[in-house]
């Protein structure tokens, strides 16, 4: 049976169904991150980045807080 592994250690592998899941169901661009590793952009069902870190997903993870708003340049 498949396990999805959520730790301050998951991969962008571990976080990549559960970034898809999310995209699928708010259809939205979805970042996910663990504090230790990179994390996956996902867009339109599709894993863009498996080593990603925005200046957007610096911010939650420093606050704890998600935050919705749109990056003044790159890809949030």
């Amino acid at each position: 049976m498949p396990r999805l592994v959520i730790s301050e250690d998951a991969r962008s592998s571990d976080l990549a169904p559960l970034a898809l899941a999310i995209n699928e169901v708010i259809k939205l661009p979805v970042t996910l991150r663990s504090t230790n590793s990179s994390g996956v952009r996902v867009e339109k069902g599709e894993v863009l980045d498996e080593n990603y870190s925005g200046p957007i997903l610096e911010d939650v993870l420093k606050t704890g807080k998600p935050i919705r708003t749109i990056p003044g340049s790159g890809a949030y």
